[in-house]
Formats: structure tokens, sequence, C-alpha cells
């Protein structure tokens, strides 16, 4: 949930949080490592592509649970940062790479990737007009990159359609 308005308000966890490192600090490091590794897994993150301070968490390298429990918040925000960006690119690097084979031909494959493409691409401008923060920036800085890509996406789709002088029809 992190990125999430709710996650950042959310007081019980926070208590749940403080509670847990008063009984068990080392526990509540061993779950927090954890947790972000999953998080770098779920998201698609290299490990190498984060800060330094980031990987000593993640490697266990910080022992003071003070400093561990700072550091925490940062690791989670550079990694849903990562995460949403390496969403957008990998998408628009699929939707780049399906234009050049649509120049070539459009096939019934083609035309079903670039359907699959046009549905993520609404799915991403749905989630980045919602509540998860990272998804938000990346797609307020590569706004026009979005725009264009859903511009040729959809063109592409319609042309496929309706046939264009020089292009054969499915």
């Amino acid at each position: 949930m992190e990125g999430e308005e709710e996650f950042k308000n959310e007081e019980g966890v926070k208590k749940g949080e403080e509670e847990l490192i008063k009984r068990n600090p080392q526990l509540y490091m061993d779950t927090i490592i954890k947790a972000l590794q999953e998080r770098i897994n779920d998201n698609g993150v290299s490990v190498n592509e984060l800060s330094s301070e980031t990987r000593e968490l993640i490697e266990g390298k910080i022992t003071n649970v003070e400093a561990f429990k700072n550091l925490k918040d940062d690791a989670i925000k550079e990694i849903g940062e990562k995460g949403a960006k390496s969403k957008w690119s990998s998408l628009f690097n699929k939707a780049q790479a399906l234009f050049e084979k649509a120049k070539q031909n459009i096939t019934e494959k083609v035309k079903n990737d670039l359907q699959a493409i046009q549905k993520q691409l609404k799915g991403l401008k749905a989630k980045s007009g919602g509540t998860n923060s990272y998804l938000t920036n990346v797609y307020k800085n590569e706004k026009s990159k979005f725009d264009k890509l859903e511009k040729d996406v959809n063109s592409y789709l319609s042309q496929s359609q309706t046939g264009s002088p020089g292009k054969e029809t499915p």
C-alpha cells in the first residue's frame, strides 16, 4: 500500500510499528527488510539502481533501530518511485517495438498486442488520477510522452480497423 494516501495517514500502522520496535527490534528490522525485498521484486527494480543508504538497509547493515526507522520511509518511497518509472518505461518501450512491427504489417497479433497496450495505458491513466503518488508523479513527468503514445496506439488501431491506403488489412 505504500504510495497510497491511506497508508501515509494510517495511525494504527504506526502504533503497531512502535509496539513491535519496543518488544522486538530485530524482528521489526527483519520484517521490514523482507517486505522491502518483496517490493523490489514486485516492482521489477534492480538493487543496483537504489541509493547506497537503501542498499545498506536491505543488506541489514543498519543496526541502529532509530536510523533504520528513519531510512525505511525513504527506502519505501525510492522503491515505489523506481517501480512506477520502470513500469512506465517498460510499457513505453513495448509500445515502440510494436509500432515498428505495425509499420511493416499490422497483423492480428500486433493488433491484439496494441489493444493490450491501450488497455494498460487507460489503467495507468486512471491510477495516476487516484491516490498512488508514485504513479501520479510518473504520469505528470511523462504526460507529453504518454499522450503521444496513447494517440499513436489509437491511430494504429483505427487504421487497422478501417484499412489505410498501401496497407493490407488483416
